[in-house]
């Protein structure tokens, strides 16, 4: 490095890993920088990393605690005891890294000192503490989500609220000439409720005229509530004691990340996941038998990416 007139030089170069107190990241950088650009910044949300009462990461006569994990290549941040969060990766991993503060104003002071105990017991009380605090947001969100469902199916069928909202979907789709709908439009109403058209083609097949009525589309989505509600009541239903555990107690919507080792499950390093980043389950694809999870599909930054269960928590 050799911009030291440069302004900002310094976090806008690639050799600089951390974060500025307007809210922005830098994770370095392979390539050098254009001239006249702005960097490689990142910007952090307020949800990503709360502000401090001056709307800023850090300030005046605040404390400003960093642990490097040179394993999962991640810097974690607290602020005056309080958790900002895991806000830097990919640290290089093969490079020697020093701590620096640069100063916006002249004549200001910053002491760089140790910290006080064990930095991986401190990662550690953090992991676990946010593991809890995601079980107990998953299991809101599940009682969120039953209490949702409850509107809609009650005692195995659609409630009155469902029939009502299921009758009109279908009488977007009648023609008004006949008052059924016809091949083409039920067609494009199974399409747009998720139901199978090789479904639709066999009820068709006994209609006269190949048209459909409101009341054949209520029927087929009653049908499919209670053959749902059949399965559902049989999930539920208590069995022998299994000798093996299962590995894995996802559900799609669950936020997730990565475990320490996660290097050594299948092709996770590949992934756009990092250390300390939270992604979403989307999908959860069981085993041969059913009941052992293989693979969680998970969403982050608009990327969806397959890992195995051992290297997710």
């Amino acid at each position: 490095f050799s911009a030291y007139g440069e302004p900002s030089g310094l976090q806008q170069s690639r050799y600089f890993w951390g974060i500025e107190d307007a809210g922005r990241k830098y994770e370095g950088s392979s390539r050098p920088r254009a001239s006249g650009a702005r960097g490689h910044s990142i910007p952090l949300s307020r949800s990503d990393a709360p502000r401090n009462g001056d709307s800023v990461l850090f300030g005046s006569e605040e404390v400003l605690t960093v642990v490097a994990d040179l394993n999962n290549r991640t810097l974690t941040y607290w602020r005056d005891g309080r958790l900002l969060g895991t806000l830097v990766s990919n640290l290089p991993s093969n490079s020697y890294l020093y701590p620096v503060a640069v100063p916006f104003n002249a004549g200001v002071s910053v002491a760089i000192t140790s910290v006080d105990g064990d930095p991986l017991s401190i990662l550690s009380e953090y992991q676990i503490a946010q593991q809890r605090s995601r079980e107990h947001e998953n299991e809101a969100q599940r009682t969120r989500l039953s209490e949702q469902r409850e509107r809609l199916i009650h005692d195995g069928g659609p409630t009155q609220d469902l029939v009502v909202v299921l009758k009109d979907i279908a009488s977007w789709y009648i023609d008004e000439k006949s008052g059924k709908i016809n091949q083409t439009a039920s067609a494009r109403l199974w399409y747009r409720c998720g139901m199978r058209l090789s479904h639709l083609r066999s009820i068709l097949e006994t209609k006269e005229g190949r048209c459909i009525s409101a009341d054949d589309f209520l029927g087929v989505v009653t049908s499919l509530i209670e053959e749902d509600e059949t399965k559902r009541s049989h999930e539920k239903e208590p069995t022998e004691p299994s000798t093996q555990a299962d590995p894995s107690t996802f559900q799609v919507g669950d936020r997730v990340e990565l475990v320490e080792g996660y290097e050594r499950c299948g092709d996770a390093a590949k992934g756009p996941l990092r250390p300390g980043e939270t992604a979403t389950v989307i999908q959860v694809e069981k085993g041969p038998k059913g009941d052992r999870r293989q693979s969680i599909r998970v969403l982050f930054s608009g990327r969806r990416w397959w890992y195995q269960p051992q290297a997710l928590l």
